[in-house]
């Protein structure tokens, strides 16, 4: 009953309870993870323009992610450099971690075509991409997140 009447953020405050009652430093790091994706999921209900993110200041401080992440985006094949420069990105950081977590928690049983839906909206950020061409970080931006996409939910 408590899940289906709380907020996803309650869930996530919970779930810290939980983690912090167990010394659980793997639901600590879930935690952490869900916490990220609902920051994304608030800026998407809120109509945010995500792309809006996607320009950092270059002196943004590095961000911490959960290791569980940090192990597993070694395995998509991209430079070290290259994920870690990325990373360094509070929206790409979110869409990433959104991404892995969702990977990470919903069985493929239970997953009702959602990858396909987001993989769909990455094919669609394409129908327009001459608008964004000559700005290189929203393109590479995209390119790393469809990348990401690819891994982690397909």
């Amino acid at each position: 009953m408590f899940l289906e009447l709380s907020s996803f953020g309650a869930f996530a405050d919970f779930y810290l309870f939980c983690a912090n009652r167990w010394g659980n430093s793997g639901m600590r790091d879930e935690h952490y993870m869900l916490r990220r994706a609902n920051s994304l999921r608030n800026a998407a209900a809120h109509s945010s323009a995500i792309v809006n993110g996607f320009d950092s200041p270059l002196s943004a401080p590095q961000l911490r992610y959960p290791a569980p992440l940090a192990a597993a985006r070694g395995e998509i094949g991209m430079s070290k450099r290259l994920r870690r420069s990325k990373m360094r990105n509070p929206r790409i950081l979110q869409m990433a971690v959104l991404a892995y977590a969702y990977s990470r928690f919903v069985p493929r049983e239970k997953a009702e075509g959602t990858p396909e839906r987001l993989l769909a909206l990455a094919d669609r950020s394409k129908l327009h991409g001459d608008w964004y061409a000559s700005s290189t970080s929203i393109t590479s931006s995209h390119d790393f997140i469809a990348r990401v996409f690819e891994a982690w939910l397909r």
